[in-house]
């Protein structure tokens, strides 16, 4: 059970990493299709592209995103740095969650855990907050 503990925390730990040392965008959708739409969802305001107006896209994701903005306008802290961040975080986190789930899924195959990490696309992507 402790190994699977270190397992976890070491995607963890990579996935956060990644929100840090990747400060780039990958594609416009990581704004346009969760970020933007959450901010909508949050404070009422805010641009939908035309996925949205036609109802063809899920609001499950932008939800959650949604929720974490408004616990940061409760606290006074929803500044746009913190907007921007924390759903990356958020996003690593889920994905760390992942690795770790595919891991134990590849009956803890300790080449999976490293092509997870050595992934360098992996790394790019797995923190973007795509829908």
């Amino acid at each position: 059970m402790l190994l699977l503990n270190k397992v976890l925390l070491f995607f963890v730990a990579l996935r956060v990493a990644s929100v840090f040392l990747v400060r780039t965008w990958y594609v416009p959708d990581e704004y346009w299709q969760s970020l933007e739409v959450a901010h909508r969802l949050a404070f009422g305001y805010g641009h939908l592209t035309w996925e949205w107006t036609e109802g063809i896209r899920s609001y499950v994701y932008p939800s959650l995103i949604a929720g974490l903005y408004k616990l940061l306008a409760l606290v006074n802290l929803d500044c746009v740095e913190l907007l921007v961040l924390l759903p990356r975080i958020l996003q690593a986190l889920l994905s760390a969650y992942s690795d770790y789930r595919f891991y134990l899924w590849s009956n803890k195959s300790k080449w999976s855990a490293f092509v997870l990490a050595t992934s360098w696309f992996w790394f790019y992507t797995a923190s973007r907050t795509l829908s």
